[in-house]
């Protein structure tokens, strides 16, 4: 259910019923739940400084792309693709490198 108010400058301002709220706040618990169990596991020399370089590489090089590629995977193209937005991109994408381009031959 959605609720409406008005905010200072006399605009609407829209806020989401208590599930949205209370599904928002799951979501999150367990991000800062692992923060703190890595924060915990640092001060109690569980997780050493030797440790802290390849474990950064393995998640930056192969946990992320992997999480991201799962996602993108998962997702329905036809619910997510517009072709404004990749027709901006495209041409943002472009001009910015014919830019680069035109200022490196100089």
């Amino acid at each position: 259910m959605r609720r409406t108010r008005r905010n200072r400058t006399g605009g609407e301002h829209y806020t989401l019923g208590k599930a949205a709220d209370l599904e928002v706040i799951i979501t999150i618990i367990p991000i800062f739940a692992i923060i703190i169990l890595g924060w915990g596991a640092r001060k109690k020399s569980f997780i050493t400084p030797e440790f802290l370089e390849p474990a950064n590489k393995l998640v930056y090089y192969l946990s992320i792309p992997a999480m991201v590629f799962i996602s993108i995977a998962r997702s329905s193209f036809h619910e997510h693709f517009d072709v404004k937005v990749l027709s901006l991109t495209l041409l943002a994408a472009t001009g910015i490198y014919s830019t680069a381009f035109k200022d490196n031959q100089k």
